[in-house]
């Protein structure tokens, strides 16, 4: 099982690390290890703080989160 992630390029977290995710429709948040939170959104989401992504890439994210945690 993959246990890097890519969220964009030269950017990857540990999935080791990945404490819970909260999924939203258009925002995705995840908590890591020692509390440090990484929020990620389609690009063009108004309100929404993060690393910005397209929406190809955010579906990509989501679906291997939810993989590695076995949702």
């Amino acid at each position: 099982m993959k246990k890097g992630l890519k969220i964009v390029d030269g950017f990857y977290v540990n999935l080791e690390n990945l404490c819970s995710a909260i999924f939203e429709e258009r925002t995705i948040q995840l908590l890591f290890v020692g509390e440090e939170l990484l929020d990620i959104c389609i690009a063009g989401t108004p309100y929404a703080p993060g690393q910005e992504v397209e929406i190809n890439e955010f579906r990509r994210i989501e679906r291997e989160v939810k993989t590695y945690l076995e949702i």
